[in-house]
């Protein structure tokens, strides 16, 4: 059956419905509703659909393809996955976050985006088991007031926040020269199993935006993988401004040494990899060991990666004897420099040299010291005033 004559079909199927008293959808319509019931009262709400199926199937089999932009008002509830598979001037609008919600139980994809450009998402809450959003190939898409979240079913109904991935891309073929762009802003991207937001090879942007992962997924199968806010592989780059980055270690869960980013183990905030760029002006980037003496580490690049964070804001703590890596540097380029308190001298700090400084108070008099691996006896500091490492 070609698609004319499915177009046909569906089109006598919906004014047949439409005869007895059901909601009349126009094939070129600008706006159209999900709703959990597309009665109101006495009256039908036209362009109106109940589930993401029917609503795609109106969208790929019967919308006219020369309509222009069409807006998905999203009413209170939780519907299926919606995928956008190459259409542009999308937008879903929803009712806000925790009221409007896309994913079922299982390892559904909340929302699900492939060669789609201009694809708009806002006030809604996008959910999985597994990925939460997923992106494909080529396109441009933004996110305003999005909570991007584990799903709080399972397929018993049970209540279990648990996912892998908040955000999670495929690139093949994708070059530089048309990388997808994603701009984010005043929205949350959490994920308790694995990685908040791994990117491969988009361009993304984040404004007031919060990426944290809790590692609650580690004490379910998951232990010894990296539990990171944000991963790079391959040739992604990311910006954020006025954003927070976080990932805590699950409660009495014990995380082994981060070693390389590349060889993806431990409690991360950021890590980059092979041809990532991550820069971050005016962001808080929070590692959180919790009750065990887990390692943590903030920012780990690897050989062709690339980190700029100035005016960051650094929350690390873990019980002694916990490590914290505040610059983890495997072959690339780290451009972080930090000034500490002086609460910092009793910290088991692993940085780079020349990156990190404090001061501290020798005879009264304070003293600037430098972050250096030379130095170890009382810490790895060098004092400028002495000359020497600290006594």
């Amino acid at each position: 059956m070609n698609k004319s004559t499915l177009r046909r079909i569906l089109m006598i199927y919906l004014v047949v419905f439409c005869i007895h008293g059901e909601a009349a959808i126009d094939s070129d319509a600008a706006v159209v509703y999900l709703r959990s019931s597309c009665n109101e009262g006495v009256d039908v709400l036209n362009n109106c659909f109940t589930t993401t199926v029917d609503l795609a199937n109106w969208l790929y089999n019967v919308r006219d393809t020369a309509a222009g932009p069409l807006t998905v008002e999203i009413g209170p509830g939780r519907f299926a996955g919606f995928e956008c598979i190459s259409k542009n001037d999308l937008s879903l609008k929803g009712s806000g976050p925790g009221v409007s919600i896309l994913g079922g139980p299982g390892n559904s994809i909340g929302i699900r985006g492939a060669g789609c450009f201009n694809f708009n998402v806002q006030d809604l809450t996008a959910e999985s088991n597994f990925i939460s959003v997923r992106w494909d190939g080529k396109g441009s898409s933004n996110w305003s007031n999005v909570h991007v979240m584990p799903n709080s079913l399972t397929l018993d109904g049970l209540f279990k926040q648990e996912n892998t991935y908040g955000w999670s891309e495929s690139c093949v073929g994708i070059t530089k020269a048309d990388r997808p762009v994603h701009r984010w802003s005043g929205s949350r991207i959490l994920a308790t199993g694995k990685t908040a937001y791994l990117a491969t090879c988009s361009e993304n942007w984040f404004f007031g935006t919060q990426i944290e992962a809790n590692g609650a997924g580690a004490a379910d199968g998951l232990r010894g993988v990296t539990v990171s806010a944000i991963e790079m592989n391959q040739k992604p780059e990311i910006h954020l401004y006025g954003s927070n980055l976080r990932v805590v270690a699950a409660q009495g869960v014990s995380f082994p040494t981060p070693a390389g980013k590349g060889d993806g183990i431990g409690i991360l905030a950021a890590g980059v990899g092979l041809n990532g760029e991550l820069h971050m002006h005016g962001t808080g980037i929070d590692a959180i060991g919790n009750e065990l003496p887990n390692d943590i580490a903030a920012l780990a690049v690897d050989d062709g990666g690339t980190i700029h964070a100035t005016q960051a804001a650094f929350v690390m703590k873990t019980p002694s004897p916990g490590k914290v890596y505040r610059i983890k540097n495997d072959g690339g380029t780290v451009m972080a420099p930090y000034l500490w308190e002086e609460r910092v001298l009793s910290i088991n700090l692993v940085s780079e040299d020349g990156a990190d400084t404090t001061t501290d108070i020798v005879g009264g008099l304070p003293h600037t010291m430098i972050y250096t691996g030379v130095c170890n006896a009382n810490g790895p500091w060098f004092d400028t005033v002495t000359g020497q490492c600290r006594q």
